[in-house]
């Protein structure tokens, strides 16, 4: 039912619809139609490396200082190990 809600078979709720402007959300929808609520994500070929820094260092009540610091942290990884960025 949850599912069926957020995507978007459901829009009466008023409290619903408040909820969903206070809070953001990030989810994942595969070819197949299945939704998943994810709490981060990285795509493409820099995911093999942002992935494994975002499941060590992700909490969820993170401030926003946390989160920029951990991006940068995802940045650098790349800038170390991207093939093209090698001497």
């Amino acid at each position: 039912d949850e599912l069926a809600r957020e995507g978007g078979v459901d829009t009466t709720s008023v409290d619903l619809q408040q909820q969903r402007r206070q809070e953001p959300r990030l989810f994942w929808l595969d070819q197949t139609g299945a939704l998943q609520k994810l709490q981060y994500g990285a795509h493409g070929y820099a995911s093999n490396f942002c992935l494994s820094i975002l499941d060590q260092n992700f909490r969820p009540n993170m401030n926003e200082k946390e989160a920029v610091e951990l991006v940068r942290s995802c940045f650098e990884q790349l800038r170390v190990r991207y093939i093209l960025n090698s001497p």
